[in-house]
């Protein structure tokens, strides 16, 4: 077939603007830049890049693919100092610029892997000479790989980001030398670096404790966000390109809060271990659960209560907590915990009389409720009908969530006294936030799918007797007699939402593998508006509480799969508007 060749010119046209909006955007107003070619290892040079103001900046030492480093990665290069970075892009290939596949592959068959190490080494140290505090190393492809050789060879680094690292390192053993956070970008049609692979990274590093977020995107292969690959996928590019700068950001210059006039945070405690609810007695003093199974007061009186069969499993253990809606005269505290029961573990809701100091039990109010290693749920709330609300998760068996006869994959309603407990909601995967609005309409949160994908996290508008689909639809699908999300995060981007708050025709949540503590707005009709990034730069967030003008929020970096700092576990606050 002949295609005429102004269509050839126009399409090719239309690509490189693409790609040029892509990986070589023109801001309104650039920052001025300082570029220089310096000599950094044995003679080697590099594109050293900053801005020009003389202030102080965090480093990237950026690494090309396997095609050295050529004008492109310079260029990229640029683009990153444009943020606000000293980056110094690497030579690994002693001025060598290839044109084909088959030159990089005979370059890199002889590539002296112990001085490619040290020239690295030497670009960290150099960014440091330059008044860099805080470093990450960032590579593609051949540069991926040695991105994460950078970090296991000894270098003290604050973050990694690695894009399709075929050939990298994927073992605990290792990565053992890596104590800080780790970003990955691949593609789920890489044969170079097979989806497998990558979860085999990804479960290393969360069994080391190492905080990490590794996006596979759907339908590209391996380097499709190089700068000198011809063959860009140029919305996967962006993508990939923002979110690497949300996390460079959170990483390296602790940026904490985003939003315009966001006001500050402030430290209310530290030194806790997996704090997972929090709420205030009507004197003010603040109640949060421990994970292990602690319950904490925090006030003129402070204690440590030990809550007796709690049996942390997991993510199973002391989770969520709530007061009786006339407390103040019945002192009835409410918890829900996983407890073993014949050689198994099962989830319960006890109410207690709390006196301050001690609690006594009352009666159990829910029990036998399905647990597991995953997806135990967890939230409980009264509503303002006076019932006890309680989110169960599927205990991992996703088609427990659409059998009404399970209490797996539900939101649960039963009365004070534990009588008429009843299914509200179903079709739930793993529902662990709750909060009603002024017009007293229930919200809620719910980690989407994992494992090989992830991503497809919701908000929902929950109401009586509806079908939520799990795990028969998910994101925009439909299915009668089911309902989609009020919004969710895509099939990229993972938020693990965790507890959720309201406030003023606004909801606040706090998300684990997304790291940050997100807000949306409430809409008519139960919609609302873009979910964005308030808060981030503390790791994975867990319990969120609105009291008397603050909002709350605890961090859950001891939970096993975060990157803890000498204080934590931590709950802030920040004045609400």
């Amino acid at each position: 077939m002949n295609i005429p060749r102004h269509i050839i010119f126009i399409v090719c046209a239309f690509l490189l603007l693409v790609l040029g909006l892509v990986f070589f955007r023109v801001p309104v107003a650039e920052p001025a830049l300082e570029v220089a070619t310096v000599d950094y290892f044995e003679g080697v040079k590099g594109h050293y890049v900053r801005p020009a103001d003389g202030e102080s900046y965090p480093g990237v030492v950026m690494i090309h693919e396997n095609r050295g480093l050529r004008p492109e990665i310079k260029q990229a290069a640029e683009n990153l100092a444009k943020e606000g970075y000293l980056v110094l892009a690497v030579d690994l290939f002693d001025g060598q610029v290839l044109e084909t596949q088959e030159q990089a592959r005979a370059v890199t068959a002889r590539f002296d892997q112990g001085r490619g190490i040290a020239n690295m080494r030497a670009a960290a140290q150099y960014l440091r000479a330059q008044g860099a505090e805080k470093i990450a190393s960032w590579g593609w492809c051949f540069g991926g790989r040695q991105s994460v050789n950078l970090s296991i060879s000894g270098e003290p680094l604050d973050a990694t980001v690695v894009y399709y690292g075929g050939g990298m390192a994927t073992t605990t053993e290792a990565l053992r030398p890596v104590t800080w956070p780790v970003f990955g970008v691949f593609g789920d049609a890489d044969q170079a670096i097979p989806v497998a692979t990558v979860r085999a990274f990804e479960s290393s590093l969360n069994t080391l404790g190492i905080e990490n977020e590794i996006h596979i995107y759907p339908g590209v292969g391996h380097a499709f966000a190089n700068p000198s690959n011809p063959n860009h996928a140029p919305a996967e590019t962006a993508d990939a390109w923002t979110k690497t700068l949300s996390f460079l950001e959170r990483t390296l210059k602790n940026i904490e809060a985003r939003s315009e006039g966001a006001n500050s945070v402030e430290l209310v405690v530290s030194g806790l271990d997996t704090p997972w609810a929090i709420t205030f007695l009507p004197n003010g003093d603040m109640l949060a659960t421990e994970r292990p199974g602690r319950l904490r007061v925090f006030g003129a009186a402070p204690a440590t209560i030990e809550v007796p069969g709690v049996v942390e499993r997991g993510e199973g253990g002391l989770l969520g907590i709530a007061l009786h809606p006339d407390f103040q005269a019945n002192r009835f505290l409410y918890l829900y915990y996983t407890t073993a029961r014949g050689g198994e573990t099962v989830n319960r809701v006890v109410r207690y009389v709390f006196d301050g100091a001690g609690l006594t039990e009352d009666r159990v109010i829910a029990d036998n409720l399905p647990a597991s290693g995953n997806h135990n749920g967890g939230r409980i709330a009264f509503g303002p009908d006076n019932l006890l609300y309680i989110a169960t998760g599927d205990a991992g068996d996703a088609d427990r969530a659409q059998d009404v006869n399970s209490y797996a994959g539900k939101i649960l309603t039963v009365r004070d006294d534990g009588s008429e407990l009843q299914v509200f909601s179903y079709g739930h995967r793993n529902p662990q936030g709750l909060a009603w609005d002024e017009q007293g309409n229930l919200w809620a949160t719910e980690h989407g799918r994992s494992g090989v994908l992830s991503g497809y996290d919701e908000l929902n508008f929950v109401e009586r007797g509806a079908n939520y689909g799990w795990p028969e639809i998910q994101g925009d699908e439909t299915k009668v007699g089911m309902r989609a999300p009020a919004a969710h995060s895509g099939p990229t981007t993972t938020w693990a939402p965790a507890g959720l708050a309201y406030h003023r025709e606004t909801l606040y949540f706090a998300g684990l593998r997304g790291s940050a503590l997100y807000v949306t707005s409430i809409k008519d009709d139960g919609k609302v508006g873009e979910v964005r990034r308030l808060v981030e730069g503390y790791g994975r967030l867990r319990a969120v509480a609105v009291h008397d003008g603050y909002l709350y929020f605890s961090t859950s970096n001891r939970d096993g799969r975060g990157s803890p700092s000498s204080d934590d576990d931590r709950i802030f606050r920040m004045r609400l508007p």
